[in-house]
């Protein structure tokens, strides 16, 4: 995906699975951190700096790779661009130039996240993590968190247990790298709180969902219990709690969850806790994903796969894989018509952010160089050999406004967001009255 631009932010996205073979695609990714999904968000806002002239006679563009989850093809990528040993091209066949790509965006996972951000210690260009949170990436000097570091909604979990009086708690995790560390500074974070985390298990190591919950019984007088996990295991834990007639036995919190997560165990996650940060108001972006046609929308090449998942039929008869209905033309509403408004702005606004923060830290960067008045892009900005440092610089001052009452502004290399709590009652999370910067 490449929208031509005199300087380029080039984002890695998940729109696939990985595949069975080595740097193969699988099927079609379509969970709400969906690649498709991503790559739009930054299309859209892209379109939004230009047309708000954030950048003087200067013209923002994008490119979009598929990584297709593996961790080694998003590196692979990036890398084969900036050796000219893959050609990006425009409509017109104008080539890009990879000096022009001044910033980059990922990835979905921590693991996929590594190795991009060690290859920026070699370009030395900003990596901003529009969901990849694990504080492990602090070791790298040019990533930054812009879906809020695990540090901060961590802490921010731990002041929700200490307002409500929750002293002990018990903790069950998935088992892979960002969990293990993310358990590890909650623990930290709980005891400077004077919260002492009673007992820990692993969905796997520790034995299976039942095990770990039968582990779980033998301190019940600690019924408080963090459920560390990714949505899958959430789902699984809970599916084993209700079938051990165990609702209400434990008080449950959790770590971004949101209400898709939860979908088949709604009955016995009534109750439980999360934290969010809070998102910018994208509903202009909601806006432009109901005015794209399936059938003739080709700016981004994904968006017919997510339209196509979402609503569960093939656009191309000829070409039906798992689906088994055609997508009917009478029926082809705008693809809003199958998404929640909330749940678009909640995955969809650190990648507008990302977007907005790179478009201010050029900004200041063009002025480093160029001169407060600078009116397009002088040859002291593209022969400079520090200009990765001074846009990281900048990148790390700026502070902004997407909508009015809102400022986006980074602290300690992760943007600074509020941060809410919810409470999820009868299917649905409700906001409380108590939210916090961190």
């Amino acid at each position: 995906m490449y929208l031509p631009g005199d300087i380029i932010v080039n984002g890695i996205f998940s729109a696939h699975y990985r595949g069975n073979g080595p740097l193969k695609c699988g099927d079609f990714y379509g969970g709400s951190r969906s690649g498709a999904r991503m790559a739009e968000a930054m299309l859209y806002a892209i379109k939004e700096v230009n047309n708000r002239g954030i950048l003087n006679n200067v013209k923002l563009g994008g490119l979009g790779y598929d990584d297709c989850m593996s961790p080694v093809l998003g590196k692979l990528l990036v890398t084969e661009v900036h050796q000219h040993q893959h050609t990006i091209v425009d409509s017109s066949d104008n080539p890009l130039n990879p000096n022009t790509i001044d910033a980059y965006m990922g990835s979905m996972t921590l693991q996929n996240t590594h190795p991009l951000a060690s290859l920026m210690n070699d370009l030395e260009r900003p990596l901003l993590g529009y969901y990849s949170a694990s504080t492990k990436l602090d070791e790298y000097p040019f990533y930054r968190y812009i879906f809020p570091s695990s540090y901060h909604t961590l802490k921010a979990i731990v002041l929700m247990l200490k307002r409500i009086g929750w002293n002990y708690v018990q903790v069950v995790q998935s088992n892979n790298e960002f969990y293990d560390v993310a358990f590890m500074d909650f623990k930290m974070l709980a005891a400077e709180e004077g919260i002492c985390v009673v007992s820990h298990f692993k969905f796997g190591e520790d034995g299976n969902m039942t095990d770990v919950f039968n582990k779980l019984k033998h301190d019940m007088n600690v019924r408080p219990v963090f459920i560390l996990g990714n949505a899958t295991d959430l789902r699984s834990f809970l599916t084993t709690v209700r079938s051990n007639n165990a609702g209400g036995m434990f008080h449950f919190f959790t770590h971004l969850t949101e209400s898709q997560d939860l979908q088949g165990v709604e009955d016995i996650a009534d109750g439980l806790w999360t934290v969010h940060a809070d998102p910018l108001n994208m509903r202009g972006f909601f806006n432009h994903l109901s005015s794209l046609q399936p059938r003739t929308y080709s700016e981004n090449p994904w968006f017919k796969n997510w339209y196509e998942h979402v609503n569960n039929c093939s656009l191309d008869a000829s070409h039906m894989r798992s689906y088994t209905t055609v997508c009917a033309d009478s029926l082809l509403g705008p693809i809003t018509n199958r998404l929640s408004e909330a749940d678009v702005s909640l995955s969809a606004f650190p990648v507008v952010a990302a977007v907005y923060a790179t478009a201010y830290a050029v900004d200041e960067t063009l002025k480093h160089y160029c001169g407060t008045s600078y009116s397009g892009i002088c040859s002291n900005f593209w022969t400079a050999a520090n200009k990765g440092q001074i846009l990281l610089q900048k990148l790390d001052q700026v502070t902004f406004e997407i909508e009015s009452g809102k400022l986006f502004r980074m602290k300690d290399k992760s943007a600074n967001f509020l941060i809410n709590y919810h409470n999820y009652r009868n299917g649905t999370f409700f906001q409380v009255k108590f939210s916090i910067y961190i």
